[in-house]
């Protein structure tokens, strides 16, 4: 086996290759839609969905140490996210179940946004902390550094002993990140696993599941608004679990009993559909440029909702 370090992955995917490819269209393609401005296009799996160097370790010598155990995790998931899709039934093997439920939580915890929503109040007590310190030695502030897991070497310790650490942007490693991170995953499997686990299949073409960047969402079951005093959380009663697992198959999981209707179909595939786009920052993307939301207690058409992200950039911006 050869000493040399393979070179550094620069692409990480935080929505998986393996999990694109179950929303790729006849022609092979995903049909994108960018939040920011509405703007549509067609793309590979590869091309959507990553952070470059997002995974990419701060202290660790091998660079593409957490990407290799992700490409891992994702090989064991991907077949049985498909038979899934395929059998359109829940897993019955212990086994399965387990990874597929590590699945929903790692792709809740792996994401951009989680890592600011980690990320945030970690920079907020540095900043405190270090301020505090600034006014004592050296040696004090880097001690200080540490305890708080910010890299000292990222500071001139005269301008902060002056100035002040307000002007600086705090790093966060990602190895900090991916830690937290895990401990939040491990927090949700117990409640995700004791979820009464619903498949919804999407019937027809134009009817289809889209995927996102921020596909699990928790939502109240009553159809509630979410604000920022009504968070739902994952051991909350009352709450329902999504994930599109692709194109025609996504998953409802609830603490009570889903009375599945079939009628009832295209509003459960629009309602998922809203869920994935209000949780996501980035993207959306279907395998046909046509899909179903829900807007305002109506059906929405994708080529609406591209309108109105298309309006939105003409809205003049608002003075801070």
């Amino acid at each position: 086996m050869s000493g040399t370090m393979q070179r550094p992955t620069k692409r990480s995917h935080y929505t998986p290759v393996s999990y694109l490819e179950n929303f790729v269209g006849s022609d092979g393609a995903l049909h994108v839609v960018l939040l920011k401005d509405g703007r549509r296009f067609e793309a590979s799996p590869e091309a959507v969905g990553f952070e470059n160097n997002f995974y990419r370790p701060d202290e660790l010598d091998d660079p593409n140490v957490f990407e290799g155990k992700f490409r891992q995790f994702e090989g064991e998931a991907s077949p049985v996210v498909k038979r899934v899709i395929s059998d359109s039934v829940m897993p019955t093997a212990d086994d399965d179940l387990n990874i597929l439920y590590n699945f929903i939580a790692f792709q809740w915890a792996r994401l951009p946004s989680t890592r600011r929503l980690i990320t945030a109040p970690l920079k907020h007590e540095a900043r405190i902390r270090l301020d505090i310190c600034r006014t004592m030695s050296e040696a004090r502030f880097r001690e200080e550094c540490a305890r708080v897991r910010v890299n000292p070497d990222q500071f001139d310790f005269q301008q902060v002993h002056i100035f002040g650490v307000d002007e600086f942007d705090f790093k966060i490693t990602t190895e900090t990140f991916l830690q937290l991170a895990t401990v939040m995953l491990n927090a949700m499997l117990p409640s995700i696993a004791k979820r009464r686990w619903t498949v919804i299949q999407s019937p027809k073409p134009g009817w289809g599941f889209a995927v996102s960047d921020h596909p699990v969402t928790l939502n109240w079951a009553d159809g509630r608004e979410v604000t920022h005093r009504n968070i739902p959380g994952h051991h909350h009663i009352g709450t329902e679990l999504t994930i599109p697992l692709g194109s025609t198959v996504a998953l409802v999981g609830t603490f009570e009993p889903f009375e599945y209707q079939e009628d009832a179909v295209p509003r459960y595939v629009s309602g998922i559909n809203s869920r994935t786009y209000s949780k996501a920052t980035r993207f959306l993307a279907a395998s046909e440029d046509e899909f179903l939301l829900q807007h305002e207690g109506r059906i929405l058409r994708s080529a609406e909702l591209v309108e109105m992200l298309k309006a939105k950039q003409l809205e003049p911006k608002q003075k801070s």
